[in-house]
C-alpha cells in the first residue's frame, strides 16, 4: 500500500485560524442582530440605542455612537452613544463647522465630505493622527489629535494606557442628506480590516434607510392624525346644522355617539371602527334639516301625517351623506337606524340579519337615549324606563347582545350619559 502524500493531508488548524473563524462568527451573528433591530424598531431613537449596544459586541470595539444632523443646528446632537466601559464625565458637542477647517473632528469631515473618515494608529504621546477617506480620492493627511472630542473622553491622561487605537466615521447617506455619523472606536489596531470596512459600510446605508422610513411613516402618521381631526371637527359642524334648529335635540346626537361607541368598545370593536360608528351616530338625523322646523317643536301630539313625514329622514340622511365615500359602513347605519328585527321599522322593513350590525347599535343607543331625553311634547322619562324598553324587547326589535351590552354598562356604572 502506498504512503499517503503529505501534500494532500489537511493543514493542522491553527490557533490563528480559530481566532479568524471566532471573529468571522461574532461579525455575522452581529449582523444578524443589526438586521432584526433594523427590521423590527418602530421607534428611531430606539433603533439607535440597540445599534449602539449591539455594536459594541464586535470583538476589539471599544465605544460606538450616533449623532444625527439637525435642520439649521452646527452641532451633531448625540442619539445615543456606548462601550463595554462606562464613560467618565459628559459626552462632548461635535461641532459641524468652524473659521478653521482643519481643526473640525473627523465626524464633521465625514458629513462635509459625504465620505468615510478613518483616522489610524492613534497615539496620545505622537499628537498626531493619519486620516484616511477610503474613496478615489485616497486622502491622506496629519492632524493633531485634538481634532476628535470623543479621543479626550476615551482617553486618559498621557502616559496611562489608550483605551482605543482607530476611530472610524461613517456618514448616514439618505439621498442627498446626510443624517447623521457613525463613530466607532477600535480597542485593538487593525479591527477596521477590508472586510470589517465592507460590512460597516453597508450596514450605514442599511440604517439610513432605516431611519428615513421611519422618518417617512412618521410624518404620514402625524399627517393622517392631523386630517382625521380635520375630518372630525368637520363632522361635529355639520351634525350641529340641525341641532341650532332644534334645542330639544341639540345633544341627542352627540349623546347617541357616545353610548354608541362606548358599546362596541365593551364588545372589543378597534378603534377604527368606533370612529366610523362615531361619524355614523354624529350625523344619524341630518336629514332633519329638510323638514319643517315646526314638527321638532310641536307641544302636541304628532298627526299621521306629520308623523309620516318624520319617518322620510332616515333616507334623506341618507341622500345628503350617499356621495361621501366614507371607509366605513356610515350611510348604511344611519339609512337603517330605524329599521327592526322583526320588521316593523322603517323606511324598508328590514328583518334579522337583512339590518347591519351598525344599523342595530345604533338603534339601541337612539332608543335609549330619545327615551330618557326630553322632548317637546313630554319631559324626560327616567333612564330605567329606557333600559326597560330595550330589555322588554330584545330579540324582537333589538339586537340581544348589543342590549345586554348597553344595560351592563348603565347598570355597572361604566357609562352615563352626563359623563
Amino acid at each position: 500500500m502506498m504512503p499517503t502524500s503529505s501534500r494532500h493531508l489537511p493543514r493542522p488548524v491553527t490557533e490563528l485560524d480559530r481566532e479568524e473563524m471566532m471573529q468571522l462568527v461574532g461579525r455575522m451573528t452581529t449582523l444578524r442582530q443589526i438586521h432584526h433591530i433594523l427590521l423590527k424598531m418602530k421607534n428611531e431613537q430606539d433603533m439607535y440605542r440597540n445599534l449602539c449596544r449591539q455594536l459594541t459586541k464586535l470583538d476589539g470595539m471599544a465605544f460606538v455612537w450616533i449623532g444625527l444632523c439637525r435642520d439649521g443646528a452646527d452641532r451633531l446632537e448625540i442619539a445615543a452613544a456606548g462601550g463595554p466601559d462606562p464613560l467618565p464625565g459628559t459626552l462632548p458637542q461635535l461641532p459641524l463647522e468652524g473659521a478653521d477647517a482643519e481643526a473640525l473632528p473627523p465626524a464633521a469631515m465625514a458629513v462635509e465630505s459625504r465620505q468615510i473618515v478613518l483616522v489610524r494608529s492613534l497615539d496620545v504621546a505622537a499628537s498626531t493622527c493619519i486620516v484616511e477617506r477610503p474613496s478615489l480620492m485616497n486622502l491622506r493627511q496629519s492632524r493633531p489629535l485634538d481634532c476628535d472630542p470623543f479621543h479626550r473622553v476615551l482617553n486618559p491622561a498621557a502616559g496611562a494606557p489608550e483605551r482605543y487605537h482607530d476611530a472610524l466615521f461613517l456618514p448616514l447617506l439618505s439621498g442627498e442628506s446626510v443624517l447623521g455619523v457613525i463613530g466607532l472606536y477600535a480597542a485593538k489596531p487593525d479591527l477596521f480590516d477590508d472586510q470589517v470596512l465592507v460590512f460597516l459600510t453597508e450596514m450605514a446605508g442599511d440604517i439610513a434607510f432605516t431611519a428615513h422610513s421611519l422618518r417617512v411613516e412618521k410624518q404620514l402618521e402625524n399627517s393622517f392624525h392631523s386630517l382625521g381631526n380635520l375630518f372630525n371637527q368637520t363632522v361635529d359642524s355639520v351634525s350641529m346644522i340641525h341641532e341650532f334648529r332644534d334645542q330639544y335635540t341639540s345633544t341627542h346626537q352627540k349623546r347617541v355617539a357616545d353610548l354608541a361607541c362606548a358599546i362596541a368598545r365593551k364588545m372589543g370593536h378597534a378603534a377604527e371602527e368606533l370612529q366610523g360608528i362615531h361619524i355614523a351616530a354624529r350625523l344619524h338625523d341630518i336629514g332633519k334639516i329638510l323638514l319643517p322646523a315646526e314638527l321638532f317643536v310641536k307641544s302636541e301630539e304628532l298627526t299621521p301625517a306629520e308623523l309620516a313625514q318624520i319617518k322620510t329622514h332616515p333616507e334623506a340622511s341618507y341622500k345628503i351623506l350617499k356621495s361621501i365615500d366614507f371607509p366605513w359602513p356610515v350611510t348604511t347605519a344611519i339609512l337603517q337606524h330605524h329599521e327592526r328585527l322583526n320588521g316593523s321599522g322603517y323606511p324598508h322593513g328590514l328583518k334579522g340579519d337583512e339590518i347591519s350590525w351598525e344599523g342595530r347599535l345604533l338603534a339601541v343607543a337612539d332608543v335609549v337615549e330619545a327615551i330618557s331625553a326630553p322632548r317637546p311634547d313630554r319631559p324626560a322619562r327616567e333612564l330605567q324606563q329606557a333600559l326597560d324598553e330595550i330589555t322588554l324587547h330584545k330579540g324582537e326589535l333589538y339586537d340581544p347582545e348589543i342590549v345586554d351590552v348597553c344595560v351592563e354598562l348603565f347598570r355597572s356604572g361604566s357609562f352615563s350619559f352626563e359623563n
